[in-house]
């Protein structure tokens, strides 16, 4: 099904690769990368896709991951455990050892159910909200092809600003 995006409908190949460069990066990819990675979904379909992110990440432990998707997504500032903090290492490690072999995979369907929850009340709402926000956001720049490289959600943003002056057609400053 299609996930409703505030700007377009988004296809769910393209909500895949912004989750994944959002949760695994921090980061939206460049317009020539979003094109390479949904080039490769198209040619070679989504399981493969999630087959060759499982072996980028083979080079990270648990740990490394869960920090990862603890902090890319937002789900550090929440219990998850219920233990009254939000040091959710454990929780994210043993998700992660539960889905050894396919650690990136579970990453994603995680993420695409944290999305869900975007449009309810509390903590994980809000969370779900900001990440959404990441891949909403991601989508806009990752299409425009002046964008050439990832633009990292921890950076600073520019933006070019222009004044201008608006008159009455017909007065003396007819622009």
């Amino acid at each position: 099904p299609f996930e409703r995006n505030r700007n377009m409908l988004m296809l769910p190949d393209s909500s895949l690769v912004l989750r994944a460069w959002a949760t695994l990066v921090n980061a939206a990819p460049g317009a020539a990368d979003y094109k390479e990675h949904m080039n490769f979904i198209e040619k070679y379909k989504s399981d493969a896709y999630i087959t060759a992110l499982n072996e980028f990440a083979s080079a990270y432990t648990d740990e490394q991951l869960a920090d990862m998707l603890l902090k890319n997504t937002g789900l550090d500032t929440i219990d998850l455990e219920g233990d009254g903090n939000t040091d959710n290492m454990a929780v994210a490690k043993a998700f992660l050892a539960s889905n050894a072999g396919n650690r990136v995979g579970a990453i994603l369907n995680l993420t695409g159910e944290l999305v869900k929850h975007r449009n309810g009340v509390g903590a994980v709402a809000d969370v779900a909200k900001a990440f959404y926000a990441k891949i909403d956001g991601g989508y806009t720049y990752s299409t425009n092809e002046a964008n050439t490289t990832a633009q990292d959600y921890g950076s600073a943003r520019e933006l070019d600003l222009s004044t201008g002056k608006d008159v009455l057609k017909g007065s003396a400053l007819n622009d």
